[in-house]
């Protein structure tokens, strides 16, 4: 597997634009970051079989992440669904930092953070991919839930 970190957000996807542009709005509306009271499923009804969320959970010595939600179309493109789970869980220990390395930047950050590269599934393959993830707080400050869209593409 290998991932990469985009901070400047040259996502090619229009489904990361979207979120992208979803994210924008509320946080101007808001004057913070949006929090999950601000996801209204209708208006991103073209998203949701590609939309996940991740919760953040803080631990006095560590962050953990635990998958809230996985749309349909990943669950079906992956072979899996993991939703309920946490990373450590899901992820063997080599690729555990990698695979939450993106997630630990937006924590830190505070801002969106798109990701791309390749992944491997159980009976898969190799699939390519592209991912935008948004901060989301229910208080408008500590981030407690990380919403992202994924674009699978066969690898190269």
């Amino acid at each position: 597997m290998t991932v990469r970190l985009d901070p400047g957000l040259h996502y090619s996807d229009a489904r990361l634009a979207a979120l992208h542009h979803w994210w924008q709005a509320k946080a101007a509306v808001r004057g913070a970051l949006p929090g999950r009271a601000d996801f209204e499923p209708l208006e991103m009804r073209d998203l949701l079989q590609d939309l996940y969320m991740v919760d953040v959970l803080r631990l006095p010595d560590a962050l953990r992440f635990r998958y809230r939600l996985i749309g349909t179309a990943i669950t079906q493109r992956t072979g899996r669904d993991v939703t309920g789970r946490f990373f450590e869980d899901v992820y063997p220990a080599w690729l555990l930092a990698d695979f939450s390395a993106s997630f630990r930047w937006i924590v830190a950050e505070r801002r969106p953070l798109r990701s791309f590269g390749n992944m491997e599934f159980s009976g898969q393959g190799y699939l390519g991919f592209e991912a935008l993830e948004v901060p989301l707080a229910t208080d408008g400050n500590q981030i407690d839930i990380i919403l992202g869209v994924l674009a699978l593409l066969p690898a190269p």
